[in-house]
């Protein structure tokens, strides 16, 4: 049969749907079949699937052993003990966690997850971490440098002394757990709290109440230098005799100016 005569067979054939029972044309596994060849390579396609491996999908009232058939089926592990996982030692990993471990290995059990899909939610969730570890030990490096310049700042020449006061504080009445305690919470470097603990070193020192090796002889920070400067100043017996080069306490009132200028401006003594 020619090219031509085919096509007008074909124009000439009947419309498929009309020649199949009627209760069929409006199923839509015959919307796309125009023809007996259609037909014809629709059903070859369904024999291939014949004996394909294939899931069932449980329905809706399904129970959670339906659903673990099909867990199984697409790759899950036959216990929750065989997911294996990699990761390295960084800071923050949930590596040396056995308890978090053992618990994710059992969640993704329950879920049904197969080994690569463990893994990869894993791995994403280790990094997470090992992440938020670095942020956080980063935050406390620079809370450290920041409380490290403004208490400089404010404690000017009498920093390392002020400091190594509220440390001894610290640790004289809360021990080595307290001092971790401020560690761990970033306590022991907020600058509040290190002057809160300088100050009460300062207090019991001048009530001479003895603390380690303390003592109540304290370097001037910029402020109470500048108080003390201001006081002076008001002083009109002081001020007179700093004043007179002939007066006899004169020398003493030059050197105790000097001193105190040099607690109230470190910056121009250092320089």
């Amino acid at each position: 049969m020619s090219e031509e005569n085919e096509v007008l067979d074909a124009s000439t054939e009947p419309d498929f749907l009309d020649s199949i029972p009627e209760d069929l044309r409006t199923e839509s596994s015959f919307a796309d079949i125009n023809n007996v060849q259609d037909l014809a390579r629709s059903y070859h396609n369904a024999q291939k699937m014949v004996g394909a491996d294939k899931v069932a999908i449980p329905g809706p009232n399904a129970e959670d052993s339906d659903w673990g058939v099909v867990y199984d089926r697409l790759g899950r592990p036959e216990d929750s003990k065989s997911y294996e996982f990699t990761f390295g030692e960084e800071q923050g990993s949930i590596a040396s966690d056995d308890a978090v471990i053992e618990q994710f290995k059992e969640t993704a059990y329950g879920i049904g997850l197969s080994k690569k899909q463990a893994e990869g939610i894993f791995n994403w969730y280790n990094g997470l971490a090992v992440e938020s570890s670095q942020q956080i030990e980063t935050g406390l490096s620079d809370r450290r440098r920041n409380a490290e310049e403004a208490l400089q700042k404010e404690f000017g020449n009498a920093y390392d002394q002020r400091l190594e006061l509220a440390q001894r504080i610290a640790r004289e009445f809360g021990g080595d757990e307290g001092v971790q305690l401020l560690e761990d919470t970033g306590l022991g470097n907020d600058p509040t709290v290190i002057k809160m603990f300088a100050k009460i070193g300062m207090a019991m020192s001048e009530d001479n109440i003895a603390v380690g090796t303390g003592n109540s002889s304290f370097l001037m920070t910029p402020n109470e230098a500048q108080r003390e400067i201001a006081s002076l100043q008001r002083d009109n017996e002081f001020m007179k005799a700093y004043g007179d080069a002939s007066a006899p306490t004169h020398p003493e009132a030059v050197t105790r100016m000097q001193k105190l200028f040099q607690y109230a401006h470190p910056e121009l003594v250092d320089a």
